[in-house]
């Protein structure tokens, strides 16, 4: 994917992506953020944090695409 991706997510989006799951288990009425959370506010901050290469005569992927390459790729630690 790194070929199909000008500009990545930062340290910005990894606090979105922290307060977002924070604010999802709170809704959800759990004191502690899972993996979970973190999958389902994912695909709505990397859209914004993520910009596609543009590619000629290549295929262009979109954000959304990206993102959910990456969910798929990335699997959970299991470390505390």
């Amino acid at each position: 994917m790194k070929q199909y991706v000008q500009w990545g997510a930062g340290p910005r989006a990894v606090q979105c992506l922290l307060l977002g799951a924070k604010a999802r288990a709170v809704l959800d009425g759990s004191v502690n953020v899972s993996c979970d959370y973190i999958r389902k506010v994912a695909p709505m901050v990397l859209r914004h944090r993520v910009l596609p290469q543009l590619r000629r005569g290549g295929r262009r992927y979109s954000s959304d695409a990206i993102a959910e390459h990456l969910l798929k790729e990335v699997k959970e630690s299991t470390a505390a």
